[in-house]
C-alpha cells in the first residue's frame, strides 16, 4: 500500500474560486487560478490575569476571531479583471473548492462573506505572463464542508 502524496502544486488547476458577482445570479468561477493563500484566521488572546490570582502566572481566555484576508493570484483575463473592478468594496459570498490531494478523499469546500480589499494586474511586459493579484477580507467565519 502506498501513502498518498499531497499533489496540490500539480493539481492546483483543479482548485476553483467562485463568487456570485450578481451578473448571472449564480456562483461563477474565475478562469485561471495560479495560487491560493488558503483561508485561515486568528483568535485573539485576552489576558484575564488578576492580582487576586493564587499564583503569579498570567492566564488567558480566547477572544474574538478574525478571519483575516485570503489572497489569490490568477493569470490575467480581461473578463476576470472587469469582474474584480466591479466587486471592489462590495460584500459577497465567496466559494473555494480545494484541489484534491491525490488520496481519493473528499475535496473540502469553504464559503465566506467578504469584500475585495486589494487588487492589481501587471506588469504588462513583452514575453511575460501577466498576473492578477487580489485579497478578500473575511467578514465573519469560514464554513467548511
Amino acid at each position: 500500500m502506498t501513502t498518498p502524496v499531497a499533489n496540490i502544486g500539480y493539481l492546483a488547476g483543479q482548485g476553483v474560486l467562485k463568487v456570485n458577482d450578481g451578473v448571472a445570479s449564480a456562483q461563477q468561477a474565475f478562469t485561471f487560478p495560479v495560487s491560493i493563500d488558503a483561508p485561515g484566521g486568528e483568535v485573539e488572546k485576552v489576558d484575564n490575569s488578576s492580582l487576586a490570582n493564587a499564583t503569579r502566572d498570567r492566564t488567558y481566555v480566547p477572544g474574538m476571531y478574525d478571519g483575516g484576508e485570503t489572497s489569490f493570484t490568477m493569470r490575467y483575463c480581461a473578463a476576470d479583471w472587469e469582474r474584480l473592478v466591479a466587486l471592489k468594496g462590495v460584500m459577497k459570498t465567496w466559494l473555494l473548492t480545494f484541489p484534491p490531494d491525490g488520496s481519493g478523499a473528499s475535496v473540502p469546500t469553504t464559503t465566506w462573506s467578504g469584500f475585495l480589499t486589494k487588487f492589481n494586474a501587471g506588469p504588462f511586459e513583452m514575453a511575460t505572463i501577466t498576473d492578477i493579484k487580489f485579497s478578500v477580507q473575511n467578514s465573519g467565519g469560514y464554513q467548511f464542508t
